[in-house]
């Protein structure tokens, strides 16, 4: 069984920006759009653990705005975004978005290395319990 090791998925990632994808919002939208950035990673195999990283910024739709915040086109679902939250869904511009999803992917490492911590001692135990 093969470890999650981070220094390769960084290798991964930094040798291919190509695979950053971050459009302008589409001007043609009356209200203007809110972008959130998301990444997907590509494996051609069960045995390889990354082929390739993709970052993608995408654009929503503002549909109408409110006193406290917009709505926004989520794939045909309509999303509330409120403007005064410290931790919002989307965000107006680029550089926003870019730091909500590093402070979210930070998150998420310290999460999967907690439990990691957690399985790794569980295995412990069982190694060296008595029998």
């Amino acid at each position: 069984m093969s470890m999650f090791h981070f220094d390769s998925f960084l290798s991964v990632v930094n040798s291919q920006e190509s695979n950053i994808h971050e459009p302008e919002c589409p001007v043609s939208w009356p209200l203007g759009g809110l972008c959130r950035y998301w990444h997907r990673f590509y494996a051609h195999s069960e045995y390889q653990q990354f082929d390739s990283c993709h970052v993608d910024l995408e654009w929503y739709r503002i549909v109408r705005k409110t006193p406290k915040g917009c709505w926004i086109d989520d794939c045909g679902k309509e999303r509330f975004v409120l403007d005064v939250a410290r931790r919002k869904w989307a965000y107006p511009t680029k550089e926003l978005a870019l730091d909500s999803w590093m402070r979210r992917k930070w998150k998420q490492i310290g999460h999967l290395e907690r439990q990691l911590r957690g399985v790794k001692m569980a295995l412990e135990l069982m190694q060296t319990k008595p029998e």
